[in-house]
């Protein structure tokens, strides 16, 4: 329901088009969006900076991992990935380039 009321309140807005009614209400909530990140943000590096043996102890299980080369199946899943997007980008630029010509 909430999400309803909203979703007609900004067609009502947006309705006659993208003015400067819309950036007077964009500017103060992307401000307050970037406040509240900031305030999260500089809790929790003030609650580390207060706990340091949870970065040391953080920092103990990475060197652990990356000596046990536990890091190189995730770097492989990552690679497959990123050659699987390659591949279709590939194909879907060629077949493109086909259709247009």
């Amino acid at each position: 329901m909430l999400l309803g009321a909203i979703s007609v309140f900004f067609w009502y807005w947006l309705r006659q088009g993208f003015n400067r009614k819309v950036i007077k209400l964009a500017v103060p909530l992307v401000g307050l969006y970037l406040v509240i990140n900031g305030i999260v943000i500089g809790s929790g590096l003030w609650y580390l900076h207060g706990h340091p043996t949870l970065v040391a102890r953080w920092w103990e299980t990475v060197q652990q991992q990356v000596e046990a080369n536990a890091y190189v199946p995730w770097l492989g899943m990552a690679g497959q990935r990123w050659s699987s997007w390659a591949w279709l980008w590939y194909h879907n630029f060629h077949l493109g380039s086909a259709v247009s010509n």
